[in-house]
């Protein structure tokens, strides 16, 4: 049971029903525009070389994530290192939105 506001990601999908994470993957992308009740959020990571020191980013929209990296010049605004903005690299956080019952 997914609670408001928990996430769930397509590897803890994967560890509990070894369903094909590509699969897993697309069904959660399908069932974000779907549903109303997943949401989406991106996180983008800095390519810091100190591991310590690698910064993330956090974004509701993917416009949002396009503005951010056009703004700051694909650089990190904390460390000034590249932004890693490898497709593969670009994680997808997957919750459940907060739902509202009508009350008669």
């Amino acid at each position: 049971m997914l609670r408001t506001n928990e996430t769930i990601s397509p590897h803890f999908l994967y560890r509990k029903t070894k369903i094909n994470m590509d699969i897993i993957t697309d069904l959660l992308i399908d069932l974000s525009f779907e549903c109303p009740f997943l949401g989406t959020k991106y996180i983008l990571l800095c390519d810091n070389k100190d591991i310590d020191m690698v910064h993330a980013f956090e974004f509701n929209t993917i416009k949002e994530m396009k503005e951010f990296i056009v703004k700051n010049g694909k650089k990190c605004p904390d460390c000034d290192s590249k932004l890693n903005l490898n497709q593969r690299d670009i994680r997808v956080r997957f919750y459940k939105k907060k739902v509202y019952a009508n009350v008669m």
